[in-house]
């Protein structure tokens, strides 16, 4: 229930994305990646072979046959591949000597955790750039002359202020004094 569920929902995705994107953007290349990765799941190999072909097509014509993306997806279709031909073999087994044959366990991948977050990031638009060392050392240096330049703004504005507070009334007093003196000169 679980599988049907999410593959309706992929599917559902792919299919917003297709039209939304183009049926030959990266997103519909993850997107079929990820279909075929449930259909891995349920042991359904020929889907999950389809969608996975959709997938590296895409990925080959967009990025070219060097590109990280296009050679997971083609070691991924090599895996794939084992696992149809696997179940295939022990399919004709129990249809040959019936189910008294000892059946060994299809080995399914689960995904390690980095790559399941990956994959979340990717499909949310997170992207992650790695830094070196020397990297972060600067971005921190970088952060933190920011931050300094910041409160020394604050400090001079703040001190502009109270300098204003100060002297504004004795603009006030001057402006009074002058107004006064005005109009006793003229009403002399």
């Amino acid at each position: 229930m679980e599988y049907d569920l999410a593959l309706r929902f992929l599917e559902s995705a792919l299919a917003i994305n297709g039209k939304y994107h183009g049926v030959k953007s990266l997103k519909v290349a993850l997107s079929h990646h990820l279909v075929a990765r449930v259909y891995e799941s349920k042991a359904e190999f020929r889907s999950a072979l389809q969608h996975e072909k959709d997938g590296y097509t895409i990925y080959k014509n967009q990025l070219g046959d060097n590109h990280e993306k296009t050679k997971e997806s083609s070691e991924y279709l090599k895996y794939l591949t084992q696992q149809a031909v696997a179940l295939q073999r022990t399919m004709n087994e129990i249809y040959r000597n019936g189910s008294s044959t000892s059946i060994l366990p299809l080995k399914f991948t689960a995904s390690p955790m980095a790559g399941v977050l990956e994959q979340l990031n990717v499909i949310n638009g997170i992207l992650f750039i790695p830094l070196s060392q020397k990297d972060l050392e600067n971005l921190k240096a970088e952060v933190q002359r920011r931050q300094q330049l910041q409160e020394a703004v604050k400090s001079v504005e703040q001190g502009e202020t109270t300098e204003e507070k100060v002297t504004a009334p004795h603009h006030r007093e001057k402006s009074q004094t002058t107004v006064e003196s005005s109009t006793e000169q003229a009403s002399a």
